[in-house]
């Protein structure tokens, strides 16, 4: 390899230190920089010497290998554990700052740590299509929620091992698809928010990011502006990723709002990086690998990942949850509230002291109707009285589908006049429109009975019910189509 030279000898420590003070004294390669110089070789069978950048150099129990750099194409020495696990010292090791983001784990440790970390993202990726090909989960989705997490358990992989590619390709790549596979997991989860994906805002970035690493070995300002945009990126993926759920939050059940806390905490993670980055080792800065380090960004990740793994499975069943309780509280003819939401919205009410009015309304004469036109002329008649009341209130007002023929509507806040105003317009607007439906007079009305309270306790409500169905009786009694009041 240009730039440096491999001294293989059969002596003890001393003799390689003999022998390096002969090629410094000697001057034989003055610009030759750096010396790696392993020292510790104690009942060592055979092991390899892996580099950065270079292929592997084999060593025995009687050899020592030494290998002098040339600093400009230093990618740094990764000491490895060999034998009974006693660690490589070396005389004088120097380390490329420039190329510490993309140096492999410097020790079996590190290495451990992203092998497990690279195993179970992608396992959890194998286990998204398996599900979507063998049992139909989120067959549609199934490329989005695999995507992310076989990215990275591809750049795992070419991290944990950057032999796979010549130099330092092995180590670009992957970082590459990790910082994809963050935009890929920003974009699973909008397709499960059931928003469109936008696969090149997540995929162009990254992009980028390869690209400057291509120079990263330029200068070392190259290098810290790309360690910068990595970090951005991560932080930027995340964030819009939790943008994105926030604004789905209204409409969603409950585990749409700890995904947010999870993708917002893991962009702050991110971003707090950013004013100490140059003095931070990588992964988490520019700076030379450290153990400690890929303990904490992995740490940081698999949360991440486990997490948002956990609620993008809840997310579905929560969802189904969800929309079966609504069916439970919701009127399938007209799409209003019925009886038992009525019963759990009373139960919920406490004392406080609001203006309340309840209105009763019933279909005058809905039994005939329904034995000379049919029930499916009796059921379009019921639609249209609670469509009619639903374009009329407003706000924390409801209606409520109480019985065959009957409604409930609450208006919070409402004086007598407003109360007035509304039961009026329902009752006219109804009996207008029912005049005549497909050509055939069917003359149908309503009529109202309306009771007003100060205070919105369970007691209170029950008492304004009672009240207004006995101004309702009063309405009937005095001939229908009309309002009374308790």
């Amino acid at each position: 390899m240009e730039g440096s030279v491999q001294v293989r000898t059969h002596a003890s420590p001393g003799g390689i230190r003999d022998v390096l003070l002969g090629l410094i004294r000697a001057k034989t390669r003055p610009e030759m920089a750096g010396f790696f110089i392993a020292r510790s070789w104690p009942d060592l069978s055979g092991a390899d010497l892996p580099y950065a950048d270079g292929p592997a150099m084999s060593g025995r129990a009687s050899d020592a290998c030494v290998r002098v750099r040339h600093p400009k194409t230093c990618a740094g020495f990764m000491p490895y554990w060999f034998g009974r696990h006693r660690e490589l010292k070396s005389s004088h090791v120097e380390t490329n700052p420039r190329a510490g983001k993309f140096m492999g784990p410097q020790t079996p440790q590190a290495a451990m740590v992203i092998g497990y970390s690279t195993t179970i993202v992608f396992l959890i990726g194998l286990c998204f299509l398996w599900a979507a090909r063998n049992h139909g989960l989120w067959r549609r989705q199934a490329f989005w929620l695999a995507g992310p997490f076989i990215c990275a358990g591809i750049g795992g992989a070419f991290l944990t091992v950057p032999a796979i590619l010549p130099g330092l390709w092995s180590l670009r790549i992957g970082s590459f698809f990790l910082i994809f596979a963050y935009g890929m997991g920003w974009q699973a989860i909008r397709v499960c928010t059931k928003q469109p994906p936008e696969l090149l805002s997540a995929l162009l970035p990254s992009a980028g990011s390869l690209a400057l690493s291509i120079f990263d070995h330029a200068t070392g300002l190259v290098h810290v502006a790309g360690s910068y945009m990595d970090v951005t990126l991560l932080s930027y993926f995340n964030a819009r990723a939790a943008y994105d759920v926030n604004r789905r939050r209204n409409d969603e059940p409950s585990a749409i709002s700890a995904l947010f806390w999870v993708l917002a905490l893991s962009a702050a993670f991110m971003a707090i990086r950013i004013p100490v980055l140059p003095w931070l080792p990588a992964p988490l800065g520019p700076r030379p690998t450290a153990l400690w380090s890929v303990i904490v960004f992995n740490m940081q990740a698999m949360g991440e990942v486990l997490l948002v793994t956990f609620f993008l499975i809840v997310l579905p069943r929560d969802r189904a949850l969800a929309q079966s309780q609504l069916l439970a509280l919701r009127d399938p003819l007209t799409g209003v509230s019925n009886r038992r939401a009525f019963d759990e919205w009373t139960a919920r009410q406490r004392n406080e002291t609001s203006e309340i009015a309840v209105l009763a309304i019933d279909l005058d004469r809905f039994k005939a109707i329904n034995d000379c036109h049919g029930h499916a002329l009796g059921d379009r008649i019921i639609r249209l009285a609670a469509a009619i009341v639903l374009r009329h209130i407003h706000g924390h007002d409801a209606v409520y589908r109480i019985g065959g023929e009957e409604f409930v509507v609450i208006l919070t806040p409402a004086n007598e006049l407003r109360a007035h105003l509304i039961a009026e317009s329902i009752r006219a607007d109804f009996a207008r429109e029912a005049a005549v439906m497909d050509g055939i007079a069917i003359g149908a009305t309503l009529s109202v009975g309306i009771a007003r309270a100060e205070s919105t306790s369970p007691t209170a409500v029950n008492g304004l019910m009672e009240d207004a169905d006995t101004a309702l009786y009063t309405a009937k009694h005095a001939g229908r189509n009309r309002i009374a009041y308790a």
